[in-house]
């Protein structure tokens, strides 16, 4: 019951509503509880997903712990490095971390991100084909008639826009990020909202 307890009397001024927990956290007295209690729980891999912004990490043969490190670099990209038993999972910090919001106007990065992803006609026909199905790299070239490098750049920016996932050899379409794009930019329009009249055309 150690996790519940850490739930309850931590010292932070958090309020906690998920907790990400290892598999010593997993049997039905913790999940019953934290249920009543208003917790809810997920599993390690979801906490990857969330903080990569969309990459998958199931468990591998050998790897006893998974390290996040935030950076700076190569926004937006997920970097993925090995260690001694332990797979590196460099993430992208947001953009709330780095600009806070002096700046209303300042787009969100991953609204610039989506929207230069599917500003481009392959892409798109990429989001239709993937939409109806999973699809390999090989099947999506042939289905297209590009460059398998070609294909695959399309498919780094849409992956890079958090619009595409894989499974195994596999890419597939995130239909969950694709509803957030209105949901961003009205967000975004909201805050930069000086008053423009549709009606009449002025502010």
């Amino acid at each position: 019951m150690h996790v519940i307890d850490g739930l309850l009397h931590h010292e932070s001024e958090l309020s906690i509503e998920e907790h990400y927990t290892d598999t010593a956290g997993y049997n039905d007295q913790v999940f019953g509880l934290s249920h009543l209690l208003g917790f809810r729980f997920a599993p390690p891999e979801a906490l990857v997903e969330w903080a990569t912004g969309g990459v998958r990490y199931p468990p591998e043969p050998g790897v006893r712990r998974v390290l996040l490190i935030p950076h700076t670099v190569y926004r937006p990209w997920t970097i993925q490095a090995d260690a001694e038993q332990t797979k590196i999972l460099y993430y992208p910090v947001s953009d709330e971390s780095l600009y806070g919001d002096s700046d209303p106007y300042r787009p969100p990065h991953m609204l610039v991100q989506m929207l230069k992803a599917l500003a481009d006609e392959h892409r798109l026909r990429i989001v239709k084909l993937l939409a109806e199905q999973e699809c390999s790299l090989q099947e999506l070239t042939d289905k297209l008639s590009l460059a398998k490098s070609t294909v695959h750049h399309h498919l780094s920016m849409l992956r890079s826009a958090q619009l595409v996932g894989t499974s195994g050899d596999k890419y597939a379409l995130k239909p969950a990020a694709l509803d957030r794009l209105p949901l961003l930019w009205q967000q975004y329009a909201a805050v930069t909202d000086i008053g423009f009249d549709s009606e009449t055309g002025h502010a």
